[in-house]
């Protein structure tokens, strides 16, 4: 063996030899001779620095396995059979992101003959960003937030007390509008979908806003010289009716509002015992008397006084005088 002794070498193509030892060698590229593994071999205390240009070790190995970076790790995927600090222990975790549908597949494949309770506790946040379906009966025991539209597409129960922040919107078979138009005496209301029981239905007149100022106190005046006598009538599930008491002579605008209520009651006053109730004045009804035993009955009961005008109304027009004292 022969050893040659210079201070540089310089080749154009290829140095060849099977072993090149060297403090420093400065390269752009490692590649396999042979087509195979490339292997590095370390010391039991050695170890492999990847430094930068200010000399500072970024990553490193040694001879154990073990790698320590100093930066973030970008990957696709992870597989290991344990990770430290997460208290994780598994074969094989081939990702982190299991959403709440995987596990409610899983729980939908347990089957069991006997009537068993599998119990899932959360003590953090659940986050699902899917749907969830619940098919059995479903508690909650704290206070609930639904930060958007909520449906409820059965019947729902409220067993405790209920408050609105906001307005409440009902559907048009709660309330709205009616009109008896000039020429009739009624107008009925049809309910779009029918009550399970029969409503609680009340009415009253009303005005929708009329931008004209002379025309709506025009309306006004005319309704309240009017002295529209009105009743709601033929009340069913499917509907009812307002019926004034004459025809009217122009339009008469209602509006009117229909509840719902569970076990409704009816209240009902006591049985009328004074002689002066119905029933009295149907068995005893009051006399009519003409002109002259009108004035005969009068003179009869109108004490010694100053005389009567000629234009007294009792002798005037006929009309009808009971004996029963006035109540």
């Amino acid at each position: 063996m022969s050893e040659l002794v210079i201070d540089r070498v310089v080749a154009g193509l290829e140095i060849i030899t099977p072993k090149l030892v060297a403090e420093t060698v400065a390269l752009d590229q490692i590649e396999s001779a042979a087509g195979g593994d490339i292997n590095l071999n370390l010391a039991d205390d050695g170890g492999l620095k990847i430094n930068d240009s200010q000399g500072e070790t970024g990553i490193s190995f040694d001879a154990n396995g073990n790698a320590t970076f100093q930066g973030t790790v970008t990957a696709e995927a992870i597989v290991a059979k344990k990770i430290l600090g997460l208290e994780i222990f598994t074969n094989q975790i081939s990702g982190i992101d299991e959403s709440v549908s995987v596990l409610a597949e899983k729980l939908d494949g347990l089957e069991t003959d006997s009537e068993e309770t599998l119990d899932l506790s959360i003590l953090g946040i659940l986050e699902k960003k899917g749907s969830l379906v619940l098919a059995k009966e479903t508690q909650f025991q704290e206070a609930t937030i639904f930060e958007k539209l909520s449906t409820f597409a059965g019947n729902v129960l409220f067993r405790g007390e209920i408050s609105f922040e906001k307005v409440p919107t009902f559907n048009k078979d709660t309330a709205g509008y009616a009109l008896i138009k000039e020429g009739a005496d009624s107008v009925e209301v049809v309910f779009e979908k029918k009550y399970a029981n029969l409503p609680v239905v009340n009415a009253s007149l009303a005005l929708q806003k009329i931008e004209d100022e002379k025309v709506r106190q025009a309306t006004e005046e005319l309704l309240l010289m009017s002295d529209v006598k009105f009743i709601i009538t033929d009340v069913t599930t499917k509907g009812f009716k307002i019926k004034v008491g004459q025809t009217a002579l122009s339009d008469i605008p209602f509006s009117w509002q229909a509840l719902a209520v569970n076990e409704m009651k009816t209240f009902e006053s006591e049985k009328a015992t004074s002689p002066n109730s119905i029933e009295s004045v149907f068995l005893n009804p009051i006399p009519v008397y003409n002109n002259a035993e009108a004035e005969a009955s009068v003179e009869k009961t109108i004490p010694a006084g100053p005389a009567i005008p000629s234009e007294n109304p009792l002798t005037t027009s006929s009309f009808r005088v009971s004996e029963e004292p006035a109540i």
